[in-house]
């Protein structure tokens, strides 16, 4: 055989390993697919939606780490918490959505907000320590 056919053979070798490789990393990523249906997590593949909805829970996080640290800060200067959601933007005049968003003055050293979503993310806060809070019920006062 001269060295075209050596050339070609080993182009067809080459092919043939890598579409086989090709063909394994697709049967393994739709059995992980399958995997996380069969676990309970919503199907999303292929989906447009599927971006929007995680850039969407990443703002709401966004937002809640952004209010929690307004809360702080409001707390150090005044020595409580503010009596509503509308009085700590006025203060700190950042650009936050807060409608989503309940929250609730337990007394002057401790406060509650959580996004009204699936798993209610929020924080609880007693004096200066604010502590990240999810779950299936809205969180209640410390």
């Amino acid at each position: 055989m001269g060295e075209r056919g050596g050339l070609i053979l080993s182009l067809l070798f080459g092919g043939l390993i890598l579409g086989t490789l090709l063909m394994l990393t697709a049967v393994y990523l739709q059995r992980i697919d399958v995997g996380l249906t069969s676990l309970g997590h919503k199907e999303t593949s292929g989906s447009p939606v599927s971006p929007m909805d995680q850039a969407q829970k990443v703002k709401v996080q966004a937002d809640l780490k952004s209010l929690s640290t307004q809360m702080i800060v409001y707390y150090i200067n005044y020595g409580g918490y503010p009596n509503t959601l509308e009085e700590l933007i006025t203060y700190t005049q950042q650009r936050v959505n807060i409608s989503n968003v309940k929250y609730r003055r337990c007394s002057d050293h401790s406060a509650v907000f959580y996004h009204d979503s699936v798993g209610y993310p929020g924080y609880t806060f007693q004096y200066e320590q604010a502590t990240p809070v999810s779950g299936k019920n809205p969180p209640s006062c410390p």
